[in-house]
């Protein structure tokens, strides 16, 4: 297209390149900013300020080229409580955006935020880091469902959630089961252990 003095303004394309190329845009831009904001220091979200030295061993397990989706980073933005990431609500946002929650928790470390409040239990809460508890007991076809799931003699977290989604139990029940076995849980869906 072009303007009455015969200069070039603009260029006809398919809906589906533009919409490629802004999201190459898109997400170019704030990659760069995030880097800016990792070399100041600081992540301010909701007008506090976290400092980043506190928590950047996050992100050395990932690869350093490795950069998170823009979706998800407004999203972890706009969803912070108490200086991190609920591990309720970091599911609820992998959900939403439907990626895998090891992409969200990806996210929070490329930014330097701790998960908190773990739905099973493990850690994040204060003033103690884990609330779980031993079960008194534990119901023997549990005990057997679990034992069938161990891996190298330990239970996945997403083995824990499909157990309790199996047998309409609380999560946590699950891990206070686990507690008192002795097995311990690991692979945590958000990456945190």
């Amino acid at each position: 297209m072009i303007d009455e003095n015969e200069k070039p303004i603009a260029v006809p394309i398919p809906i589906e390149d533009f919409e490629r190329l802004e999201a190459i845009i898109k997400n170019y831009g704030l990659a760069k900013l995030m880097d800016e904001v990792k070399e100041e220091g600081q992540l301010k979200s909701g007008g506090e300020s976290m400092n980043q030295p506190k928590h950047t061993d996050f992100a050395k397990k990932h690869p350093s080229e490795r950069k998170p989706i823009a979706k998800l980073v407004e999203a972890v933005k706009r969803n912070l409580h108490e200086g991190g990431m609920p591990c309720a609500v970091a599911f609820d946002i992998a959900s939403k955006a439907k990626v895998e929650p090891s992409e969200v928790g990806f996210t929070l470390d490329y930014l330097g935020i701790k998960i908190i409040k773990c739905q099973l239990g493990l850690f994040g809460y204060k003033p103690k880091k884990a609330i779980v508890q031993p079960a008194s007991e534990v119901d023997p076809s549990l005990e057997q469902v679990i034992k069938k799931r161990l891996r190298d003699g330990k239970l996945y977290c997403k083995d824990v959630w499909a157990i309790a989604s199996e047998r309409g139990l609380r999560k946590m029940e699950v891990s206070s089961a686990c507690e008192a076995l002795g097995i311990k849980i690991t692979n945590c869906q958000l990456g945190a252990f």
